[in-house]
């Protein structure tokens, strides 16, 4: 169902500092206003997105991991599948939304723990803010 991990989220205490940081570990792909400012970086196979804590007033947040999202192979309809699967073995799903500043189809869903896992589409870079 999925294809690999497609990138980790991490919340972070001074956006500029862990740019800065991440630019030794990784190419920097591109940045966005996704959460009032995000970095993201290709680390080996993996992008590594990074947003300011409190990002878009966002009180409850604090530095961490935010999420990790599954890519799957194809578009809308492929994600669909994925999330039926995961719907009918029991796993609480949101719908499928389409994120303007990354370019990304996706639809979350939480662990037992109640960790944010996701999964999404190749981002398309045309449809991007």
């Amino acid at each position: 169902m999925f294809k690999k991990i497609d990138h980790i989220e991490i919340v972070v205490s001074d956006l500029d500092r862990a740019i800065n940081f991440y630019k030794k570990l990784g190419s920097m792909i591109r940045q966005t206003p996704h959460h009032g400012g995000s970095a993201e970086f290709l680390i080996g196979n993996t992008i590594f997105e990074i947003h300011q804590v409190g990002g878009e007033g966002k009180v409850d947040e604090v530095p961490g991991i935010d999420h990790i999202s599954f890519l799957v192979d194809g578009g809308t309809d492929e994600l669909e599948v994925a999330r039926k699967k995961l719907l009918d073995n029991g796993i609480e799903c949101t719908k499928v939304s389409f994120i303007k500043a990354t370019g990304r189809n996706l639809f979350n869903f939480r662990d037992a723990d109640g960790h944010r896992l996701q999964t999404n589409t190749e981002p398309d870079l045309d449809k991007c803010v």
